[in-house]
């Protein structure tokens, strides 16, 4: 049974075979992106990162909550492109979100135990999912309900 909570279960898969995002901010009307690795959270339905406090995605995110991120399969195939564009909320987590996040995020990336950095989430608000295997122009749309 789908949670109207969650992304459809296609993006979900998608969301956890992959392991790197461009994180995109906006402040002052000058858009920055950044690339970092992640991993997907269906408890907390939020990417999980780690980042230096000092970066400017990091600063600018903690002005401007609202970002967007995209991930991609790499592929030269059209038919085979797969990918999403997601709207979120950049937050800092709670005490409660931080064990859960850093527990997710170091089991898939225990090397990261060694990086100095913070863990963030990205709040999913809102999934546009494309997967060319399902045809050409074919997307999947997933918004969270308020």
């Amino acid at each position: 049974m789908s949670n109207p909570n969650h992304p459809d279960q296609e993006i979900i898969k998608f969301l956890r075979s992959h392991h790197q995002f461009t994180m995109a901010t906006s402040v002052e009307e000058q858009p920055y992106c950044a690339i970092c690795y992640f991993v997907y959270s269906e408890n907390l339905n939020a990417i999980i990162f780690k980042s230096s406090s000092d970066s400017r995605h990091i600063k600018e995110a903690l002005r401007n909550a609202k970002v967007a991120a995209a991930i991609i399969s790499s592929t030269n195939k059209l038919t085979e492109s797969k990918g999403v564009q997601i709207e979120g909320k950049f937050i800092e987590p709670n005490t409660e979100q931080v064990h859960e996040a850093k527990r997710c995020y170091y089991l898939k990336f225990p090397f990261a135990l060694a990086i100095s950095g913070n863990i963030w989430l990205i709040e999913l608000t809102k999934i546009k999912y494309t997967d060319n295997h399902l045809g050409h122009q074919n997307k999947l749309n997933w918004e969270l309900k308020q």
